[in-house]
């Protein structure tokens, strides 16, 4: 079962003091977070858990010489 990450928590864990630095850092990571209503960023851990497998799995990895 997922648990739900808060802004403090994330910060702190990815190292960013702003909260749009935190947001842009998850979008990036394929984490789609989710806003409060007062702006506070949070998400799940089963959302960062599936980004990481996305990015640790080879098949998700682009080949450099690849021509399209």
């Amino acid at each position: 079962m997922s648990r739900l990450l808060t802004q403090p928590e994330l910060l702190e864990w990815l190292g960013y003091q702003r909260p749009s630095d935190l947001k842009k850092a998850l979008l990036q990571l394929g984490v789609r977070p989710i806003i409060g209503r007062d702006g506070a960023v949070c998400c799940t851990t089963g959302a960062l858990d599936r980004a990481m497998t996305m990015q640790n799995d080879p098949r998700n990895v682009e080949d450099e010489d690849d021509e399209f």
